[in-house]
């Protein structure tokens, strides 16, 4: 899901998964409907790349959220 957020929110050339961090909360049972919802939590650059930090929440209908996730990658790489 971190991957699929990051894909549909910025333009990406090659990029590169650097990170992800999970909290799982909860048990998600097969075919149940999921919401997910991020936020860009900072864009930076080191060494001439750049790089993005993404919070993102799962939940499951109404409920409490079900998973935690902050994900890092380069999303532009030097010279690209």
């Amino acid at each position: 899901m971190t991957n699929y957020v990051l894909a549909a929110n910025v333009v990406l050339d090659p990029w590169l998964h650097m990170e992800v961090r999970f909290q799982h909360f909860a048990p998600i049972p097969r075919g149940a409907e999921l919401t997910v919802e991020a936020r860009v939590a900072d864009l930076f650059a080191r060494k001439g790349h750049e790089f993005v930090d993404a919070d993102v929440t799962v939940f499951m209908g109404d409920a409490e959220p079900v998973l935690s996730a902050t994900l890092r990658a380069i999303y532009r790489m030097r010279g690209s």
